[in-house]
């Protein structure tokens, strides 16, 4: 057949086709899926929360059903708000009732799914659950503190109860060194188990509790403090020497100090959760850091060999630690390479998408009464610095022993027991330095932080985030005490509320030195 006829019944299909669908009245009957299935699932909970290790009943109300032989019931989940993988359907039951363990990772939330299905036509009703899985240690505040060079951690419950010395007693030892920080991810974190068998299987999507002091460092199941890695088991290369300064992570990128080098692990590429080799770059790092996570991962340093501030990332494509791009005709002229000055801080003061700002408090070195304080808005290579200021050496915060940002243009410093605030202005001589408050005499402040915890909205019922939180660690002869200092203006302002005073939300024995917040 030549081609000429092929295409000529080939068009005659065609318009028969689409006359047909033109004279196609449409007249068709639609039933309402209740009048084909008539089932209504009651005695269930919208959304509720199970405790992990819990043991679940659930036990549906169905009514429409004449024979439940003729249905096949099953019980469902999925994880919800899943990152960097696709959620897996786990069925739990295929009983009309449901009975299990509560197993999950605490802290996710998943869809809870029964559906009763006819077995003659398929057709199937469902109703849905939201259901967030909690354990003991999902709300409330995860204490670092440390005794005669060996660490512990304890637990406030929301009724201000303490669980001391969750180390000791969860896995029979502290840890060796002083308290450094707690991490904790919220998801991202991926853990390698091995049966007995040998048999490893890769988990992933977990949450994780980054434990740091100053010679070890450990990862466990915030859900119920079990050990995910101890410190040999962090790394691809084991460094020779265990010395955690300070620790990050957003998503399932990590960024660790290690003795003076920085390791990183790129969360959305095939890992195990370990760190690799540690990057080359210009000498020892110091241990402050600011973080910035957008769609990629940078932080920025201070080398104490070559008094410089670097850059490095969080790709396993990059092994350096590099040095800022020049600045080019910026109005700051101050280099971030081989500066004639040390470093006192680094403040990190917001987590903004595009750009992370923070504070570099600075010393000189040939003339150490001079002070300097770097403003620095951080998002990538680019040269970091937006204003760089001699500050007087009368200044309190230049000779103060711990320092904290506040979300705007203030830094918080502490000697002893008194708190004060420093709000930087256009100059060092328009800039105010105030007192914030002064604690009980005999302790000792720690630690400083402006929190954000979550507040739920009177009029909607939603939780939101809150700012007005200044979280205060002490310490004393008795022990530590931790406050909560409300600010003024949400948050917004420096200082505190008008006539309130800090309250103490928790007390404890040991010398404290981190806070972290559960919720």
């Amino acid at each position: 057949m030549r081609m000429r006829n092929k295409l000529w019944i080939l068009g005659v299909l065609i318009l028969m086709i689409t006359t047909s669908c033109y004279d196609d009245k449409g007249n068709y009957s639609y039933q309402d899926p209740n009048s084909v299935l008539p089932l209504e699932i009651d005695g269930l909970p919208k959304d509720t929360s199970f405790m992990l290790f819990s043991e679940i009943e659930l036990t549906p109300k169905i009514s429409g059903i004449e024979n439940e032989d003729d249905f096949q019931f099953t019980w469902y989940t999925y994880q919800l708000y899943a990152s960097g993988f696709i959620p897996q359907r786990d069925t739990l039951a295929t009983t009309k009732d449901l009975s299990f363990t509560m197993e999950y990772p605490a802290g996710n939330q998943y869809q809870l799914v029964f559906e009763a299905k006819e077995k003659k036509t398929g057709l199937a009703v469902q109703k849905k659950i939201l259901m967030r899985v909690t354990s003991e240690y999902s709300k409330g505040w995860f204490i670092l503190e440390d005794e005669n060079g060996m660490t512990d951690m304890d637990f406030i419950q929301e009724d201000g109860t303490v669980q001391e010395n969750l180390l000791t007693e969860r896995l029979g030892e502290r840890m060796k060194g002083e308290a450094v920080k707690l991490v904790y991810m919220n998801g991202r974190y991926t853990d390698e188990e091995v049966a007995e068998d040998g048999t490893v299987t890769v988990l992933e999507s977990l949450q994780a509790l980054h434990i740091l002091t100053t010679q070890d460092m450990k990862t466990l199941n915030p859900g119920n403090l079990s050990v995910f890695k101890n410190f040999d088991e962090e790394f691809y290369n084991v460094p020779s020497v265990a010395a955690p300064q300070n620790m990050d992570a957003s998503g399932g990128d990590m960024v660790l100090i290690n003795a003076g080098r920085l390791h990183s692990l790129y969360g959305m590429s095939s890992n195990v959760g370990k760190f690799g080799v540690g990057k080359t770059g210009p000498g020892e790092l110091a241990s402050d850091m600011l973080f910035h996570a957008y769609a990629y991962t940078y932080v920025m340093l201070f080398s104490r060999e070559t008094k410089s501030f670097v850059m490095g990332g969080s790709s396993s494509e990059s092994d350096k630690v590099e040095e800022f791009l020049p600045e080019d005709g910026g109005k700051v002229g101050e280099s971030t390479s081989n500066m004639d000055k040390d470093l006192i801080c680094m403040l990190q003061r917001t987590w903004a998408s595009s750009v992370t700002k923070g504070w570099a408090l600075m010393k000189g070195i040939n003339d150490p009464e001079k002070f300097y304080l770097a403003d620095i808005a951080f998002n990538g290579q680019s040269y970091p610095f937006v204003d760089f200021d001699e500050i007087s050496s009368e200044r309190g915060i230049c000779h103060a022993d711990v320092y904290g940002a506040h979300q705007n243009n203030s830094i918080y410093f502490a000697k002893g027991n008194v708190l004060s605030y420093y709000q930087k202005n256009a100059s060092d001589r328009e800039s105010l330095e105030e007192l914030f408050y002064e604690f009980p005499v005999g302790e000792t402040i720690a630690f400083i932080q402006q929190t954000e915890l979550l507040k739920k909205n009177e009029e909607s019922g939603e939780e939101e985030s809150d700012f007005s939180n200044l979280i205060v660690l002490t310490n004393s002869a008795s022990g530590w005490k931790l406050y909560s200092c409300p600010l003024e203006g949400d948050g917004l302002s420096p200082t505190l509320v008008p006539n309130k005073q800090p309250v103490v939300i928790a007390a404890g024995k040991g010398y404290a030195r981190f806070a972290l917040p559960m919720q």
